[in-house]
């Protein structure tokens, strides 16, 4: 962890931004800023593994975002589900697409639940 602190500081802030929304999320009370505060853990762990070279976790995060965004309006925009639950079967594929580990299939599977 120190090394990535010291050598790519920049990942490491923005590691560390999405900890901090990874953190603080439950502490809101509205539907609303939980979900923003969500965005933010996405992008903010998405851009740290996609500067760390991790594209598997990068790419997930971005799907993560996808939903989050299509999230937040629901309420008011019921077919947005439709694209909420659109990418869960993208996120299978590219988990399965992207994995590095053949020998354990099970981390596969339970990203997807």
């Amino acid at each position: 962890m120190t090394h990535t602190l010291f050598d790519q500081p920049f990942a490491a802030a923005w590691g560390v931004f999405g900890m901090l929304c990874l953190i603080t999320w439950p502490l809101f009370r509205r539907r609303t800023t939980m979900l923003v505060v969500q965005l933010g853990i996405a992008v903010g762990l998405g851009v740290h593994y996609g500067l760390l070279g991790a594209m598997t976790a990068a790419l997930m995060n971005a799907l993560c975002a996808i939903q989050v965004v299509a999230a937040i309006p629901i309420e008011r925009q019921p077919r947005l589900r439709w694209t909420y639950y659109a990418v869960i079967p993208v996120i299978a594929l590219a988990s399965g697409l992207t994995w590095n580990s053949c020998r354990r299939r099970s981390p596969r599977w339970a990203c997807c639940f």
